[in-house]
């Protein structure tokens, strides 16, 4: 496995601009860490929206032949709040401006709700100094609406080869057709997934508010045991039981290589996480855990 890390952030990672030089500061705490995985900004207090949601919103005023000005207004107001914030010359006008060009054009619903990392990466990109590379230019979905492997695979290897550091948009590729496609909810994580297995990465980290996996759901069962070290097999089981920690996708790109999943908590560095691996390690017993979703379930 090659010297480096992958880090995919969630979208409370870039929800202020204190949240981002928060972020900033764990990527360049650690010289691996080279590609960075960006989510869309996510809420900063309980009354507001993610971008995610205001841009879906936006698209389908448009669609309805609604007044979509003052949702566009907001976005942009957004994005300018966290550029100055973080003290960056990006010009977000620009962005926004090519954005309602290419909704009259007709770009769809995909192309517009990726526009929320898709400029959250480049104003990282800019801050940090490092290349921005579109998802758009690697990500590729067959004619099924299914991950083309070979071919995002190939072109993954070739453009990450040749960028020692970059950030990335996650949640989106693109259609042979050239056409935006967001992958479903969670598809950051398939996106690092991606990148992790393109550049053979020792390590591929998930920040976000999740410090760990718990034996069970904490808001049903009180203090439930800490899970430290899980497999993906473990994991898998989990999924299928309702318990979504990482996307479905990633078990099925990182489980036959063995590259290690670990989970963290952006308002908790100190916090170990969990560690996801093929095996476990010799001194860690097997897990026995009664894993709650919404019912009892014995795993």
């Amino acid at each position: 496995m090659s010297d480096v890390i992958v880090s995919k952030f969630g979208s409370a990672a870039f929800s202020t601009p204190d949240m981002i030089m928060k972020t900033a500061h764990i990527i360049m705490s650690d010289m691996k860490r080279r590609y960075v995985i960006v989510s869309a900004p996510g809420t900063r207090h309980n009354e507001d929206m993610k971008m995610t949601d205001m841009l879906f919103i936006m698209n389908s005023r448009y669609l309805n032949r609604e007044n979509f000005d003052e949702m566009l207004t907001q976005i942009r107001d957004r994005y300018n709040e966290i550029v100055r914030g973080i003290g960056v010359g990006f010009d977000v006008d620009s962005e926004i401006m090519q954005m309602k060009k290419n909704l009259f054009f007709g770009k769809g619903n995909d192309y517009v709700v990726s526009r929320g990392e898709y400029i959250m990466a480049k104003i990282l990109a800019e801050f940090l100094g490092w290349q921005f590379i579109d998802a758009a230019d690697f990500v590729f979905f067959g004619k099924d609406g299914t991950l083309d492997r070979e071919k995002t695979f190939a072109a993954a290897t070739k453009i990450l080869s040749e960028t020692p550091r970059a950030v990335i948009p996650g949640f989106y590729g693109s259609t042979g057709g050239n056409a935006i496609k967001l992958f479903p909810r969670g598809g950051g994580d398939t996106t690092a997934a991606i990148v992790a297995r393109a550049v053979n990465a020792e390590l591929c980290e998930k920040w976000s508010e999740t410090t760990k996996i718990f034996s069970a759901d904490p808001s049903i069962v009180e203090n439930p045991a800490v899970i430290r070290n899980i497999t993906y097999e473990e994991l898998k089981q989990l999924t299928y039981m309702g318990i979504n920690v990482i996307h479905e996708d990633v078990i099925f790109l990182m489980q036959d290589i063995g590259i290690p999943w670990k989970i963290r908590n952006i308002n908790d560095v100190d916090d170990i996480g969990t560690s996801v691996t093929s095996e476990l390690p010799p001194e860690v017993k097997r897990n026995v855990a009664a894993c709650i979703a919404g019912k009892e379930i014995t795993a």
